[in-house]
């Protein structure tokens, strides 16, 4: 008797059933979606800036210039997020501040994409500037009125029931 085919689909056989656990052993498993890492109110929004506005400093004196492009969009979202954050006179207060924001990270992003060590020196450090004043004048309309860090937080709350 030849035991040679009987071996051969034995290993074949053997074989399909690895691959079959493999293959179906190895689907990941679907992560639940995280939390923001960032409360919506303006007062968390705007210490996500301040975290990441210092991320960014590092990263431009060590001339990280990758970390620099790919983050300074993400600087601009929270400023959007923060600006959003805020009622309509108090956006006025301080749309001089975000719109020179926008315009120094558009900056950051195209010097840091370029790799120019100066001109990325210069922008971070025109970004910090303006980012220590809108943290003052966000400051002064926490006193001016103390529910602002957790007004969005409350709107929020509400819509989800």
């Amino acid at each position: 008797m030849n035991l040679l085919p009987v071996k051969a689909l034995l290993v074949a056989s053997l074989a399909m059933v690895a691959a079959g656990l493999c293959i179906g052993g190895c689907k990941k498993q679907e992560k639940a979606k995280p939390a923001s890492p960032h409360p919506q109110s303006a007062a968390g929004v705007m210490l996500a800036m301040i975290q990441q506005g210092n991320k960014l400093t590092d990263a431009a004196a060590r001339n990280d210039f990758d970390y620099v492009h790919d983050y300074s969009d993400y600087f601009q979202q929270l400023a959007e997020a923060f600006s959003r954050a805020l009622n309509d006179n108090q956006k006025q207060q301080v749309s001089d501040l975000l719109a020179e924001i926008k315009t120094v990270t558009d900056q950051l992003d195209h010097t840091a994409g370029r790799k120019q060590a100066e001109a990325t020196q210069a922008s971070m450090g025109r970004l910090m500037t303006v980012l220590k004043e809108l943290e003052k004048r966000f400051q002064k309309m926490l006193q001016d009125d103390p529910g602002l860090s957790r007004r969005a937080e409350n709107v929020h709350d509400r819509a989800d029931v």
